[in-house]
């Protein structure tokens, strides 16, 4: 059984490598420590095993860039040694399509995040999308700018996100606006 993350995968860096903090939120049980495992070994882990501690994952894009990937326990938000709240570029908000309420969360998990960051870039992935008991189909997801259907398991568009959030411009000319759920 796996508790929390086991450390970051280890990435060669050179200074001049783009790096960017992203974020990861959504509720209990859509898939956020699958991913983390994901991105750090490379393999799906079965079963649901909730995260203790915070995790940090570097995953580097086929670009070169870095993306350290960031996830939020119990509401609070990754800080540095000194305790102080780290940077973010941008926001990966997950839910779980075979959940209506983990979809419904999705709205208050980017007010938190924008509360705590500003109007950083936000993305919203819906998991699990290989399971037959999709509950949230795909006209009644109503964010913007960006979302993807995404599947851990299978790894379909499982990079898209980071992707989408390492090619955006640090600064927003429009805020995403997310419509009522």
């Amino acid at each position: 059984m796996r508790v929390g993350c086991g450390g970051a995968r280890w990435v060669a860096t050179m200074a001049t490598t783009k790096r960017i903090n992203v974020l990861l939120v959504g509720d209990a049980g859509v898939g956020k420590s699958v991913y983390m495992h994901m991105l750090e070994t490379g393999e799906f882990e079965k079963g649901y095993f909730p995260t203790q501690k915070h995790c940090t994952v570097e995953y580097e894009l086929k670009d070169g860039t870095v993306v350290v990937v960031h996830d939020v326990l119990q509401g609070t938000w990754p800080t540095d040694s000194e305790g102080k709240v780290l940077h973010m570029d941008g926001v990966i908000v997950m839910f779980d399509v075979t959940c209506m309420g983990s979809y419904k969360s999705v709205k208050d998990h980017i007010a938190r995040v924008w509360m705590q960051y500003g109007e950083i870039k936000v993305v919203v992935v819906g998991n699990k999308v290989d399971v037959r008991d999709r509950k949230v189909h795909p006209k009644f997801i109503k964010v913007q700018p960006k979302y993807y259907d995404m599947s851990v398991k299978s790894r379909y568009q499982f990079e898209k996100p980071l992707l989408y959030l390492a090619g955006v411009d640090k600064g927003l000319s429009t805020p995403p606006q997310v419509e009522d759920i």
